[in-house]
């Protein structure tokens, strides 16, 4: 492997290998997606309030506790398929965040952290949570589980793939080997990255409820008051239609939105 004539060729990694391995059982499932726009100019302007006030709370933290404490209210998007005739619903609503982390060679990955019962959890923790696992650097075979030290991604290579995927798929249509690894929900951002675009981003869903953030775009409005310019996030939410259908989605959808859109929890967010 080496510089070749207009092209460089090396190994693929495999840490990536096993991450292919899982998108590709993941994206088997059959979601049903829904493209939508919130609101959530109060909540924003909120979060640079207490930015002055040397509170620094990030926007994934507060639409996390929105989504955690919606799904707390509706607990049929916190319920898995066990095999084909049963279903077991969760109590405890555990978010799983897609964050970027930075491993030992200054490359920067994504990483899923799981915040347990982040319906119960105030902003402040969630944010605290998260923000001390952003300043951890990983190695590369801890990109996978970075709490199972020791573990050797290399060693999985040496099973064939189909192998590989054939327990991969088995490990998740078990729903509580699914919440303990990964939560009971999903949330993912591209905010970073769509910073100055506007979008949606559409990925795959690996749970009930997956919710993709996209950009962030300034419209005008009609309200009460007359036209207001207001800012709405993209945001793209994935749905097990098996388990859930296409009324009470969109009554979750709303609720979210409303949560949103009156910048809950974020007048105390040391209680909430």
């Amino acid at each position: 492997m080496g510089k070749e004539k207009y092209c460089t060729i090396k190994n693929f990694s495999p840490t990536r290998r096993i991450m292919g391995d899982y998108y590709e059982v993941a994206g088997e499932n059959h979601r049903v997606l829904g493209l939508v726009e919130l609101d959530i100019t109060d909540g924003r302007k909120r979060i640079s309030e207490l930015k002055k006030e040397g509170k620094k709370i990030s926007l994934t933290s507060w639409i996390a506790k929105c989504v955690g404490q919606a799904v707390s209210e509706d607990k049929r998007f916190n319920t898995f398929l066990i095999g084909k005739r049963k279903t077991v619903t969760f109590d405890e609503v555990d978010c799983s965040v897609m964050i970027e982390l930075t491993r030992k060679d200054n490359k920067k990955v994504p990483y899923n952290h799981c915040v347990r019962n982040i319906d119960k959890k105030s902003i402040a923790e969630i944010n605290k949570e998260i923000l001390g696992i952003q300043t951890k650097k990983l190695e590369e075979n801890e990109q996978l589980d970075k709490d199972s030290k020791g573990n050797n991604p290399r060693l999985l290579m040496l099973i064939p793939t189909f192998i590989r995927r054939m327990a991969m798929r088995r490990m998740l249509k078990n729903p509580f080997y699914v919440k303990k690894i990964m939560g009971t929900i999903g949330i993912s951002t591209l905010g970073e990255v769509f910073k100055g675009f506007t979008g949606w981003p559409v990925g795959f869903g690996d749970k009930t409820l997956n919710v993709n953030l996209g950009g962030i775009v300034k419209r005008v409005i009609e309200t009460e008051n007359g036209f207001e310019s207001r800012e709405i996030y993209n945001m793209t939410f994935l749905f097990d239609h098996s388990l859930v259908d296409g009324a009470p989605c969109a009554a979750f959808v709303a609720r979210v939105g409303q949560l949103l859109k009156e910048a809950y929890g974020l007048q105390d967010i040391n209680k909430v």
